[in-house]
């Protein structure tokens, strides 16, 4: 499908009105309900990452690298009650991806580390229902993502829905994979892409098995918005896909970065928090997002086959591709500067700063993740995306790619 112009995209997302359609009367405006976006998933749409606005070449500029945005600081972006975290190391963020739409009712029920299902430490996009002994036996006290927008979505059926999704990373396992580049850099210096070890992942296989988790996952939220007395054309999945957050400097692609530190331990590493090689970040970046995608492509519209042959229609759905939007601002990218006293984080629209939070050994979850900066750009998107899904009358999948947007 064709889309509009950013800017003309953006002005329709705070409108509401598309050009020449009609406008409901001002009764039929009071009676409607606020429509709601709600973030289900991990921490690629929770808001992981948001207490940074920058990262720093010293630990002493730290300072200078928050967030501070209204009331949002260091200390409370993660707090999604008055008083802290409902559930601690969820990390929903003041300011995560979907804040940033206007003119609806925000419900983060995502959270930091999730997989497609519950583990003991995570909620995943399930009907996970804890044990009433749940201490002796050491489960998860929290219920499933996929049940807590059930019952959410049922004491609000008569709003519309926008449901964004980011899930599979922790289950490829996209972070295992990062991790032992990191080791190889600061280590043996081996290229983990040659790590056979890690092969094991991208295998057909193994895709295949990640692509039936995620079938599941995204199935899950169709059945709780039917058990919610939600009906399809009520609402919208937006399945997001992950952003690329390194550089690739020997991509064959289209659209390249590099970085701005060699790949000495001291500089790219200690100096920078980006301990990558050149090579390993740009596999990472085109091969290992590349088939992780591809798999929550297929499982969207394969869960959207089942949907509608289960319950006889299935909700529009719409691919959110971020590939390019951090373009520019990618860890440790060149033309980019880390904080410091003359030029804090939060200065300037973040237009000199990378969006991506470096690897940090005090905050390793923190890790990798778009930063404030970063945040606010993936909601912008999501504004162009909301916008133009509700005006299209087609019911079939579509995939928006995401331009590179400034602050």
């Amino acid at each position: 499908m064709a889309i509009a112009g950013l800017a003309a995209c953006l002005l329709l997302s705070v409108s509401g009105t598309a050009t020449g359609a009609t406008a409901p009367s001002p009764a039929a405006a009071a009676a409607a309900p606020t429509p709601i976006i709600v973030a289900v998933g991990d921490s690629y749409i929770s808001g992981e990452g948001a207490r940074w606005a920058g990262n720093v070449e010293s630990l002493l500029n730290n300072q200078y690298a928050y967030v501070k945005y209204g009331s949002v600081t260091k200390d409370n972006v993660y707090w999604d009650t008055p008083t802290g975290e409902k559930i601690r190391g969820c990390h929903r963020s003041r300011v995560s991806p979907i804040t940033w739409v206007p003119k609806y009712r925000v419900v983060n029920l995502a959270c930091s580390g999730a997989r497609t299902s519950t583990t003991p430490a995570k909620i995943g996009v399930d009907f996970y229902q804890p044990p009433a002994d749940w201490k002796v036996r050491k489960a998860n006290p929290d219920k499933g993502q996929a049940l807590q927008l059930q019952e959410f979505a049922a004491k609000n059926k008569a709003a519309k829905f926008v449901i964004v999704v980011s899930v599979g990373g922790n289950d490829l396992p996209f972070f295992t994979i990062v991790q032992s580049c990191v080791k190889h850099f600061d280590g043996d210096r081996k290229k983990c892409a040659d790590d056979a070890t890690l092969a094991k992942y991208l295998t057909p296989q193994a895709l295949s098995a990640l692509q039936d988790k995620l079938v599941t996952a995204y199935s899950n939220v169709q059945e709780a918005m039917a058990n919610a007395g939600v009906s399809p054309e009520n609402y919208i999945i937006a399945a997001q896909l992950y952003p690329r957050i390194l550089p690739n400097p020997q991509s064959t692609r289209s659209v390249t970065s590099t970085y701005r530190y060699d790949e000495g331990r001291a500089t790219r590493g200690w100096k920078g928090g980006c301990p990558f090689f050149d090579s390993d970040s740009t596999w990472a970046m085109d091969t290992v997002l590349d088939a992780l995608d591809a798999q929550v492509v297929s499982a969207v519209n394969e869960s959207r086959a089942f949907g509608a042959a289960w319950w006889g229609s299935a909700p529009k759905a719409v691919i959110v591709n971020p590939t390019t939007a951090l373009q520019g601002h990618r860890l440790c990218q060149t033309g980019t500067s880390p904080a410091s006293k003359t030029k804090p984080a939060m200065q300037g629209a973040g237009t000199a700063m990378e969006w991506i939070t470096q690897i940090r050994a005090g905050s390793p979850g923190e890790s990798l993740h778009p930063n404030f900066w970063g945040q606010r750009v993936l909601g912008r998107c999501l504004q162009v995306v909301v916008a133009e899904r509700w005006r299209s009358t087609s019911g079939a999948v579509y995939q928006y790619n995401c331009p590179q947007i400034n602050t």
